[in-house]
């Protein structure tokens, strides 16, 4: 199982979205955020966009198909899993990534500094779901 992971990872990082493209080419960059990241991270079994496994920080990228039922319904069940783990869970609109990277990158900046000042972060500790329904 974790081998097909590791083989679907290699696959996404082959062929990133614009706006997964345009994200990694700052945060490839360690002093942009103050963490190491790594890019389709396997976490069975899951494969996310970005991550920082020493904070423990996850960075998604959502397209328009994620407005959808059904990917709420596996977005929630996914993020609860990841939550359950110790991951702190960021999620932005590809739209974000396009009108204001440098706003993304300073609300992952403060997750990470977050998750640094505190090993215990909470959950609550995420921003909030409501953000998503103004954008």
């Amino acid at each position: 199982m974790f081998r097909v992971l590791v083989d679907q990872s290699k696959h996404l990082r082959e062929e990133p979205t614009p706006q997964e493209e345009a994200l990694w080419s700052v945060l490839r960059q360690r002093q942009s955020v103050g963490a190491k990241f790594r890019r389709q991270y396997p976490i069975s079994p899951y494969i996310v966009d970005f991550c920082c496994p020493s904070k423990k920080v996850i960075v998604e990228l959502d397209g328009f198909h994620h407005s959808q039922k059904a990917y709420k319904t596996y977005d929630r069940k996914r993020i609860h899993y990841l939550e359950e783990r110790g991951y702190l869970v960021l999620r932005f609109w590809n739209g974000e990534i396009d009108r204001n990277l440098k706003e993304v990158l300073k609300m992952i900046a403060y997750a990470v500094r977050r998750r640094h000042w505190s090993a215990a972060a909470s959950p609550s500790s995420r921003p909030s779901p409501q953000r998503e329904k103004e954008i």
